[in-house]
């Protein structure tokens, strides 16, 4: 870079040199131990170790097809029933045609509702007089 100044005098400045002065150059390298090494530009080394902050934990689909099994980082199995976790959560409900223009609907409740739709119902006919 070259910088010429209000008097006209000529200075060259080695980007190269600047760069290298204020460059910092640091690495951080997994040791695959749980630990990684840590380099500053000063070339100043610290080691990290992170190996206490992971949790191993699984959750699997038993073989029953029925029940889920979670395993904690400390290796305690707990099972859990779907299919109680899925009566909890189920909602029953029902509807009969009773036959007569009504359906009996039944809530999750047990509360028994009618609905009558025979006055929905229409009738109508459409035929050719006999004059044609």
């Amino acid at each position: 870079l070259e910088y010429t100044d209000e008097d006209g005098i000529l200075t060259s400045i080695d980007l190269e040199t600047v760069i290298d002065n204020f460059e910092t150059l640091t690495t951080i390298v997994d040791n695959g131990n749980g630990t990684f090494t840590y380099t500053d530009e000063d070339n100043v080394t610290t080691t990290i170790d992170i190996s206490n902050l992971e949790t191993l934990t699984t959750l699997a689909l038993n073989a029953d097809g029925k029940t889920l099994e979670y395993t904690d980082e400390d290796g305690v199995l707990t099972s859990i029933d779907l299919e109680t976790v899925i009566d909890n959560f189920e909602t029953l409900t029902t509807i009969v045609d009773n036959g007569n223009g009504t359906f009996t609907y039944t809530d999750e409740d047990n509360v028994t509702t009618t609905i009558d739709i025979s006055n929905l119902e229409t009738l109508t006919t459409l035929a050719l007089n006999v004059d044609g």
